[in-house]
């Protein structure tokens, strides 16, 4: 009985030092609270750094290192194909009809679109549309009278500096998407666009001058809001004038307002290339 048990005793004890343990050096999982230890190099980066970061612009990447993603600068390449926007030639304006005051008066006269047709007047506002009429300066005709004459399949309008002393950001909105829609009840197959109220130069906007751009920001912000990407757009033409500073060039204007004839062609430039 005494042989049997010291031969069991053996058998167990040669299993037993057969089995082979992990080294401690090769646990699955550190004991310091680093979930990620256990994990090859690549994967471990991953997890531990966000694909994106609240609040920036920067990436980072499975290495650790932030990456820039730059926002396309207005009117670039980059940003006409981010908002949809393409190049067109001056063919694109032959149906093409421009609404405004006397920037439009300017932009008919020295911005190259002689294909176009306009409905501008000297001091015109969004409210003399439809509400208090005003006529065209060459043709006598009020707008209504206008649209239905011919059909139009686009409508720019560049209205709102002379409202910027009157009413406030909402009232203006309001009578400005009024003023879409009657347009839109005309000509129902028109693609509209809006333009941004151009900025003034930094001599026109100081002191106390309402006409600064504060204001003017306030009020494109309201016209943004009018667009709805599918048959009513946004085009912020101030890009093509802004000095760096969200002013118009000072050297781009001899009253402040008004763009000099030879700087024209430049809204010419980025209506042509921000069409649908």
């Amino acid at each position: 009985m005494v042989t049997i048990v010291i031969a069991l005793v053996v058998a167990a004890t040669s299993v037993v030092k057969s089995f082979v343990f992990p080294a401690a050096e090769n646990k699955t999982q550190e004991t310091h609270g680093n979930v990620s230890s256990s994990l090859p190099q690549s994967a471990a980066s991953s997890l531990c750094a966000p694909s994106n970061v609240a609040g920036s612009s920067k990436t980072v990447s499975s290495a650790g290192s932030a990456v820039s993603h730059a926002q396309p600068k207005p009117g670039s390449s980059a940003q006409k194909r981010a908002s949809g926007f393409k190049s067109s030639g001056k063919e694109y304006f032959s149906d093409a009809l421009f609404v405004g005051d006397s920037l439009t008066e300017g932009f008919k006269d020295y911005g190259g679109i002689d294909n176009a047709s306009y409905f501008c007047r000297v001091g015109l506002s969004i409210y003399q549309l439809f509400e208090h009429p005003k006529t065209d300066s060459s043709t006598g005709l009020i707008l209504k009278q206008t649209l239905r004459k011919k059909k139009y399949g686009k409508i720019y309008m560049l209205l709102g500096i002379n409202e910027i002393g009157t009413g406030s950001t909402d009232y203006f909105v309001r009578h400005y998407s009024s003023a879409v829609t009657k347009i839109r009840f005309l000509q129902p197959d028109a693609v509209i666009y809006i333009q941004s109220i151009l900025y003034v130069t930094p001599s026109k906007a100081s002191g106390k001058s309402v006409f600064n751009n504060t204001n003017v920001r306030k009020r494109n912000s309201g016209l943004k809001t009018l667009a709805d990407g599918k048959n009513i757009f946004y085009l912020n033409v101030d890009s093509a004038i802004d000095d760096g500073n969200g002013n118009m060039h000072e050297e781009y204007s001899g009253d402040g307002v008004h763009l000099k004839a030879k700087y024209y062609p430049l809204l010419s430039t980025y209506i042509e290339e921000h069409t649908v």
